[in-house]
This record gives C-alpha cells, structure tokens and sequence, in this order.
C-alpha cells in the first residue's frame, strides 16, 4: 500500500502492487478500469474467469463460503425482493432450472429433509447419479424407468442417514408403498441378494 495521491482522483487506498495493475490507481478507479474492460471484453471475460474457476475450485469454494457466511442475510434480502417484483419469470426460471437438474434438484430436497430430522451424512449429486447408472435409471422394485425417486432404505424418520449407502432409486409408486418400511432392494446387497440364497440353499437353482 502507498499514501501517494492516485493520479485520477486524488484517493489513497490503494491495492498492493501487482503486475499488469497501473500503479497509479486507487481501488475504486481500479474497480471502474476493470468494469470498463470487462463490459468491452465480455466473452473474454467470461472465458478468463471460467478458466480461473476450473484451475482454482478450492479457492472458489473458499470465497463462496466466506461470502454466503457474511452476506446471506443481505442475499436473502435482494432475491425475496426480485421474487416479488418478478414473481412470474422467477418462477418460470426455477421451474426450468429444476427440469434441467434433476439431480441437483433431489439432492438439495434429501439434504432438507435430512437436516429436519437430524439426519447424520451427507452426499452429492454426483453419488446419487453413480447410484442411478449403477442400476441403469431404473426401479430396483418394479423395474420402471418413469419418475424415479431416491429412496433412503432406512427412512430418515427412522434413525435413517444420509450417506450414499443408504439410497437406492425407487419409481414413485414403489417409493410410496415402500412409505417408511426398511426394505433394501439393491440385487447385491439387499433382498435380492437374500432370495438369490435361499433359491441357491433350496436347490432352485442349478449351475452347470
């Protein structure tokens, strides 16, 4: 930092020096320089800055949590006010992000529901989409392919977690006969996997 004057207004709070950075300039002609630069160079702005996100993602988790832990009062704040002078495209919005992450979307709805009944674990989208294409996206149940759900074998009600080793994708109609009942029935480890050995115990199945 430096008390010298910057050359265009005079202000003295100053970033430390850095190469490519005019010494001249205090932070806020600094901030418009680059907002100057970035509003004539927006593509390559957002390549630059995508490419900085993919080599650093630790650093951009770090600045997130920082950021949401100091701004999420004021955050809330700015989207309850957008939601209700946009109610109509932000809902339109949400709706098509939620098609559009499916995923997503049910990992942020088993995270709710686990934080409400205190559930221990967690998981990430990408678990629970090796756990659909471990099964093939379809009912371990009925074998349906349509409106596949993510059952906790041990319903979060029950003492259940929500670690990835306790889901499997049931379809909706299955998902809601199961209801809080604990019935695992991944064929390899549930009560696929126990009828296969009793078949074998009872002499059903012979092997060549």
């Amino acid at each position: 930092m430096n008390d010298k004057p910057c050359i265009n207004c005079g202000g003295t709070e100053r970033y430390k020096p850095k190469k490519g950075r005019p010494l001249g300039n205090c932070k806020e002609c600094q901030k418009a320089s680059a907002a100057k630069w970035i509003a004539e160079n927006h593509e390559k702005a957002l390549a630059g800055s995508a490419k900085w996100k993919a080599d650093n993602p630790e650093k951009v988790k770090a600045y997130r949590t920082k950021y949401y832990a100091e701004n999420s009062e004021k955050d809330k704040a700015r989207l309850a006010k957008y939601y209700a002078e946009n109610r109509d495209k932000a809902k339109a919005a949400r709706a098509k992000w939620q098609r559009d992450n499916p995923g997503k979307v049910s990992a942020i709805r088993s995270r709710r529901r686990a934080r409400k009944a205190n559930a221990e674990g967690d998981h990430t989208t990408e678990d629970w989409l090796a756990i659909l294409d471990r099964y093939g996206n379809a009912c371990l149940a009925c074998g349906s392919t349509e409106n596949i759900h993510k059952d906790h074998i041990v319903a979060l009600a029950n003492g259940g977690t929500n670690w990835s080793s306790n889901l499997q994708p049931l379809c909706s109609s299955c998902n809601c006969s199961k209801h809080t009942n604990t019935i695992d029935y991944r064929p390899d480890s549930g009560i696929e996997f126990w009828r296969q050995g009793q078949l074998e115990l009872d002499g059903a199945i012979i092997w060549d």
